[in-house]
């Protein structure tokens, strides 16, 4: 009778379940293609690839898993939600909450039971690329106007705000990848680029405006030599090219940012500014505890009856104070603990300290990613999006493909500091 393998068993098919997920979660090619509705994709997707990942993977695998860091705040920030269910404002939504964050959570392990190479990375990465960019594409020719001639998605998932955010990531992510391709591939996924930037544009989000700026500024600089002169050279022709082609609804809106004090958001009760002061209210009233996943609407709404105030219940428009405020202290310290890490990962692979010979490891597209949603996250009720867990998981199997690459770049008997990626000075 043979022994057990003592080493991680990777199945070849598992980055295929993880496009396949992330296609649904967070891509939401069900919307693009209604008749797939039906069929509750996101739970029997979850459910079939944590089947399939348990039956084709080894005890070292899953262990391998639960050992990261960022596994165990994810899955810790995830139980921790389930635990303060019975004590929200209201249950029901709480528990609502949590469930839809198995999906996630599935969508994360699918992302990390691959094998850690550059290949596994690309394929994933261009699978989300692609996922996203079919949804833009679907919701620029489909996708209806607003109040105001602002884009609006296609499905309920998203609002014209959360779409630009999701593009904006998705551009990073497509940016890297065409900075690598050659040929088709990289016609491919600079029209990706195109496509998403565009949807960013026709949503007429000022915060998505942000996240794209900041996210490609972030990628620019993570460039080396010549490439970052191009780089910024072709930034700036982008800007006065999307200045100019983005319409005047655009433009009066992104406007708004040099006008602030005059804007809604600082004036009306209704306005971020005002609900991010109650939102600090409801976390002081729930510091524990918090007032249950999803809930921060349900707390605005008893702030109203209490108050008798005529007014709409509003989101928290502030993934960070959602968090607090939802699930109290320990879940936001959770929340901000796991875009930490990745934070830290994901800087160690944005300007690699390792010779050329390494230069694979080089990814800036994680940190500009990270960055866009970070600033996105300002101003939308992101605390349990997906798109940051695919952010985390992206980082996760770029880490780890990061440290097996070390091992065959440097010649045996050296000593590498795989923690920063680097060999230490002798």
């Amino acid at each position: 009778m043979l022994p057990a393998p003592t080493v991680p068993v990777f199945w070849r098919g598992a980055p295929w379940l993880a496009v396949a997920l992330i296609a649904v979660v967070v891509g939401r090619v069900q919307e693009v293609f209604p008749l797939l509705e039906k069929f509750r994709l996101a739970l029997v997707g979850s459910a079939a690839v944590v089947l399939v990942l348990f039956m084709k993977a080894n005890a070292p695998t899953w262990s391998s898993v639960l050992r990261s860091a960022t596994s165990r705040l994810l899955f810790t920030y995830t139980a921790w939600l389930a635990i303060t269910v019975p004590f929200a404002v209201w249950p029901g939504l709480a528990f609502a909450t949590t469930w839809a964050m198995l999906p996630l959570v599935a969508m994360y392990v699918s992302m990390v039971m691959c094998c850690p190479s550059w290949a596994n990375l690309d394929k994933v990465q261009l699978g989300f690329v692609i996922a996203l960019t079919a949804f833009a594409a679907g919701s620029l020719l489909r996708g209806e106007q607003i109040v105001g001639g602002r884009l609006s998605p296609l499905g309920i998932m998203y609002d014209p705000n959360d779409m630009a955010a999701v593009l904006a990531v998705g551009f990073a992510l497509a940016s890297g990848l065409a900075s690598r391709a050659r040929g088709v591939p990289r016609l491919v996924t600079v029209a990706a680029a195109l496509i998403l930037a565009t949807g960013v544009l026709a949503s007429a989000s000022r915060g998505g405006a942000l996240a794209l700026a900041v996210g490609a500024a972030v990628f620019v600089a993570g460039q080396r030599g010549r490439r970052r002169t191009i780089y910024l050279a072709a930034s700036a022709v982008g800007v006065i090219v999307a200045w100019q082609g983005a319409g005047p609804v655009f433009r009066e809106r992104l406007a708004t940012l040099l006008e602030v004090g005059s804007d809604y958001n600082v004036q009306e009760s209704t306005g971020r500014l005002a609900i991010w002061k109650r939102g600090v209210t409801y976390f002081v009233s729930h510091p524990i505890l918090g007032v249950g996943a999803g809930n921060f609407e349900a707390a605005d709404g008893v702030s109203v009856e209490m108050s008798g105030e005529r007014r709409k219940w509003t989101a928290s428009h502030n993934a960070y104070l959602q968090a607090f405020v939802d699930s109290g202290v320990v879940g936001g310290v959770l929340f901000l603990a796991v875009i930490g890490v990745t934070a830290s990962q994901a800087r160690r692979l944005w300007r690699p300290r390792v010779s050329r010979d390494s230069a694979p490891i080089h990814r800036p597209e994680l940190l500009a990613a990270l960055s866009a949603f970070c600033v996105a996250a300002l101003f939308l009720s992101l605390a349990y999006s997906g798109i940051l867990v695919v952010l985390v998981g992206l980082t996760a199997l770029a880490t780890g493909a990061a440290r097996a690459d070390l091992a065959r770049v440097w010649p045996a008997g050296t000593v590498v500091d795989r923690a920063s990626f680097s060999r230490p000075a002798v």
